[in-house]
């Protein structure tokens, strides 16, 4: 064999063990979420806007991500009697990326009200948190 040929040989075999070292290291570094945070999202909340005395109001969330995908994590409700400011009760929910549908607790002092909801995603996700609420009024029943 000619020496051009061997030495021609040699490099071509190094260089594409280098290559393939290299797309291998790429491929690790592509599956961890470099951007954690990211990807905004929008809280749909809705619920009843009047409710009798004594009764429990019936609430949905569903977020919605920019782009496909279904973001997940857990959710917070809060309660708030609004001449006042006190919260009344508080709930914690898991989201898993489809709307849900809750009852919360037995609102008896008429007024207005405001439900509170609070989407938060882990630390690692892309996803974003969102928030949203909505007022409610209690009448005598």
């Amino acid at each position: 064999m000619p020496k051009k040929t061997l030495v021609t040989l040699l490099t071509t075999a190094l260089m594409s063990a280098g290559l393939a070292g290299f797309s291998s290291f790429t491929t690790i570094a592509q599956g961890a979420d470099p951007y954690p945070g990211t990807v905004p999202t929008l809280c749909d909340s809705g619920g009843p806007h009047t409710l009798k005395s004594g009764r429990s109001p019936r609430s949905s969330l569903y977020v919605k991500p920019a782009g496909s995908g279904r973001p997940k994590g857990s959710m917070a409700v809060q309660y708030i009697y609004q001449p006042t400011g006190k919260v009344r009760g508080t709930k914690s929910l898991s989201y898993a990326g489809k709307r849900v549908n809750f009852r919360g607790p037995k609102l008896k002092k008429p007024g207005r009200w405001l439900i509170r909801l609070t989407f938060d995603t882990p630390r690692t996700s892309v996803y974003q948190g969102c928030k949203d609420s909505y007022t409610l009024t209690v009448k005598r029943g």
